[in-house]
């Protein structure tokens, strides 16, 4: 019969898996850091509402910061200024922005592009 070794979860990962999401707006390299896998992440925003109102905030932190990155490389472009891009342009970008989570939107943008 196996017994399954009791796990040592005495270690506080919540701080450090928020710094690591406001920063990068990935729930799983942030998790990875921490060094707990994303159920976890997901289970503690289930059942700590303390843990839960401190995740929305880094969630909300990471989606400005990546805003702001989107709007930098397009004010940074050559050619068309902000003002001459598309409301439709970027509105796309932010909708997108918000579906997927911030760094993530970055990283998918082509450099090309911006």
């Amino acid at each position: 019969m196996y017994l399954r070794k009791p796990r040592n979860n005495t270690r506080d990962w919540k701080p450090i898996f928020l710094a690591a999401f406001a920063e990068t707006g990935q729930i799983s390299d942030a998790a990875r850091q921490a060094g707990v896998v994303r159920q976890t992440v997901f289970y503690a925003v289930r059942r700590d509402p303390a843990f839960a109102g401190e995740y929305r905030l880094a969630e909300k932190a990471a989606r400005r910061a990546a805003k702001s990155a989107i709007l930098l490389r397009l004010r940074a472009q050559p050619g068309p200024s902000l003002e001459a891009c598309s409301d439709a342009f970027i509105a796309a970008r932010l909708s997108s922005l918000r579906r997927r989570g911030g760094a993530a939107m970055l990283n998918s943008l082509p450099k090309t592009a911006f």
